[in-house]
C-alpha cells in the first residue's frame, strides 16, 4: 500500500512540475506578446482540416498496432479488443510520464497472451521512437549549422558533448556488451526479463518486408502529425509549410522523447516547440496557442474516447 501511495505522490509531483513549466512559459511568452488578443484572431476554419489529419494520424497508428499484433505477434484477439487496447493505451499515455502508459496496451488482452502482447507494445513504441530519433538528430544538426548565431554556444556545446558521450557509450557497450548484458540480467526480475526475451525474439523473427511496412506506418504517422501542427499554425496566418517548419517540429518532437519527465510531456512539448519555432521566426504566442490546440485535439479527445476502453484493462474475463 505504501508503494501505491508513493507512486501517487510521484505522479502528482510530475503533474506539478509540468504545470509549473506551463505557467512559467505562459508568463514568459505573455511578457513578449499578448496571448489572448492573438488567440482571439485565430481562424477557426483550420480546426476541421487539422481534425481530419489527426483522424488519419490515429488511423495509421492503429494499423501499425494492428499489423504488429496480427503479422508480427501472430495473435488474433479480435478487432474489438485491438481497438480497446489502442484507445485505452492513449488514455493511459495521457496520464503517464512521456506517454509511457501506451506500453501497457498488451494488458487489454486475455491473460494467456498479455505478456507477449505487452512486448509487442514495446515494439510498437520502438518504431515511433526510432523515426523520431533519426529525424530529431537530423533536425538538431540542421539548427546547429543553419545559423550558428541563432544557437547559443551553450546549446551547441551541450549537443556536442551529448553526441560525444553517446559515441563513447556505444563504443564501450560494443566492447563490453556481454558483461553489461549479464549485469543487467542479474538486476532485473524474471518477469521483466521474460518480457524482453519475447521482444528480442519478435525483432529477430521479423521479415525485412514486415520491418519496412512498420517503419513506413510510423513515418507516415509522424509526417501527418507535422502537417497537423502546420495547419493549426496557419490559422494565425503563419506559413511554415517548408523544410524549416519540418525541422523545427522534429527537433521539438525529439526533445519530448528524450525528456519524458511529466505526464504526457506537459510543459516539455510546449517549451520545445516555442523554442525551435522561434528560431525560424515564428511568434512565440502563436506557437504556444497552436500547441495547446493540438494537445486538445490529438491527446485529450482520443483519451476521452479511450476512457470507455479502460473497462477492459486487466479484465479477468477477457
Amino acid at each position: 500500500m505504501s508503494g501505491i501511495i508513493k507512486g501517487r505522490y510521484i505522479l502528482l509531483l510530475r503533474y506539478g512540475i509540468g504545470a509549473s513549466v506551463i505557467i512559467s512559459l505562459v508568463y514568459y511568452v505573455q511578457k513578449q506578446e499578448k496571448i489572448i488578443p492573438i488567440l482571439s484572431q485565430y481562424e477557426m476554419t483550420r480546426i476541421l482540416p487539422a481534425l481530419a489529419l489527426i483522424i488519419l494520424h490515429l488511423g495509421v497508428l492503429y494499423y501499425l498496432w494492428r499489423n504488429i499484433i496480427l503479422n508480427v505477434g501472430v495473435i488474433n484477439p479480435g478487432e474489438k479488443k485491438m481497438i480497446h487496447s489502442f484507445f485505452g493505451g492513449r488514455t493511459l499515455g495521457l496520464l503517464t510520464p512521456g506517454h509511457s502508459g501506451e506500453l501497457l496496451k498488451g494488458l487489454f488482452f486475455s491473460s494467456e497472451v498479455r505478456l507477449e502482447a505487452t512486448s509487442l507494445s514495446i515494439l510498437y513504441a520502438g518504431y515511433g521512437i526510432i523515426v523520431r530519433s533519426v529525424l530529431g538528430v537530423v533536425a538538431g544538426i540542421y539548427f546547429i549549422f543553419r545559423k550558428p548565431s541563432v544557437i547559443t554556444i551553450s546549446f551547441s556545446f551541450s549537443i556536442t558533448i551529448g553526441l560525444a558521450l553517446l559515441v563513447i557509450g556505444l563504443t564501450f557497450f560494443l566492447l563490453r556488451r556481454r558483461r553489461i548484458i549479464t549485469f543487467i540480467i542479474r538486476l532485473m526480475p524474471d518477469g521483466v526479463m521474460e518480457l524482453f526475451t519475447l521482444f528480442n525474439n519478435q525483432i529477430r523473427t521479423n521479415t525485412p518486408q514486415q520491418l519496412l511496412v512498420c517503419f513506413l506506418y510510423a513515418l507516415v504517422a509522424n509526417i501527418l502529425s507535422v502537417f497537423t501542427f502546420m495547419v493549426l499554425l496557419s490559422g494565425f496566418g503563419t506559413n511554415v509549410f517548408n523544410f524549416e517548419g519540418l525541422m523545427a517540429f522534429e527537433a521539438a518532437y525529439f526533445v519530448m522523447s528524450i525528456l519524458p519527465f511529466t505526464p504526457s510531456s506537459i510543459g516539455v512539448r510546449e517549451t520545445s516547440r516555442v523554442y525551435f519555432f522561434s528560431l525560424i521566426g515564428c511568434s512565440q504566442a502563436e506557437v504556444l496557442c497552436a500547441s495547446f490546440i493540438m494537445f486538445f485535439l490529438n491527446n485529450i479527445l482520443p483519451a476521452v474516447f479511450g476512457i470507455w476502453s479502460l473497462n477492459h484493462f486487466m479484465d479477468k474475463d477477457s
